[in-house]
């Protein structure tokens, strides 16, 4: 329920492994005011949104549901000397599930666009 904004330091992570959520919690209202920012108490409109309707929740092509947990963190010097960065290739598959990082990217997608 944050809002985001651009920032050079923003960054946002998830974890490394997929996660999958069943069909009766993916189909869970979330309540939006006219801003589009989530609120608990927002009363409910025409618009009714489910988890499925957001960014982060899907239906995968095998019928499950995919489950996209994400938070902000702060892609700083603290950052850059804790954890090593690469880019474009996947640097332990064991650790970073192929699934995973595909999934992570589509919600990406589906939040920012293609240019994500």
């Amino acid at each position: 329920t944050e809002e985001l904004r651009p920032n050079e330091e923003c960054a946002l992570t998830a974890f490394t492994y997929p996660q999958s959520i069943s069909d009766e919690l993916a189909e869970s209202p979330v309540a939006f005011t006219a801003d589009e920012s989530a609120q608990e108490d927002a009363p409910q409109d025409s618009r009714r949104r489910i988890l499925r309707d957001t960014a982060f929740v899907w239906r995968r092509e095998d019928g499950t549901n995919a489950l996209v947990q994400t938070w902000p963190t702060h892609l700083n010097e603290d950052f850059r000397k804790t954890f090593e960065i690469t880019e474009g290739t996947n640097p332990d598959s064991d650790k970073f599930s192929p699934q995973a990082v595909s999934e992570f990217q589509a919600a990406m997608v589906r939040l920012f666009g293609s240019n994500a």
